[in-house]
């Protein structure tokens, strides 16, 4: 989103499947806004007020990226990341509701927590980069 002296463009965007993306654009009053659609060979269009939305097929496999830069809540509702947890960090997504708002980095950091050497962190970082 982006805050302009006329008022807010907004724009949101979701992966729907590996190559489906829903994209929707609010234009304030007054406004236009050029508008690209990421991943895809259409021309750029140029629209006047309003709220947009497509959804449409991406030229390249869309994913999400897993990393231990996320919330720990943000990750977990993916089963492959859960089990890549249990097996690398046993322990780490049955963390109460309250730890779950730190990055995965933060967690396997604190030594109050659950400290782990470089090496454990490498091979998570590398397990839940190929998680789709």
């Amino acid at each position: 989103s982006y805050y302009s002296a006329a008022g807010l463009y907004k724009i949101d965007w979701e992966i729907l499947e590996e190559r489906k993306l829903h994209l929707r654009v609010v234009i304030p009053f007054g406004c236009e806004a050029d508008v690209y659609l990421p991943h895809s060979k259409e021309e750029p269009v140029t629209l006047p007020t309003g709220c947009y939305e497509w959804t449409y097929e991406t030229d390249q496999p869309m994913r999400r990226l897993y990393h231990i830069e996320l919330r720990l809540r943000d990750i977990l509702d993916n089963p492959g990341v859960r089990k890549v947890l249990d097996e690398v960090v046993p322990g780490m997504s049955a963390l109460p509701d309250s730890m779950q708002g730190w990055t995965v980095r933060e967690l396997l950091s604190d030594p109050r927590i659950m400290q782990k050497n470089d090496e454990t962190i490498k091979m998570l970082e590398k397990r839940l980069s190929h998680i789709w």
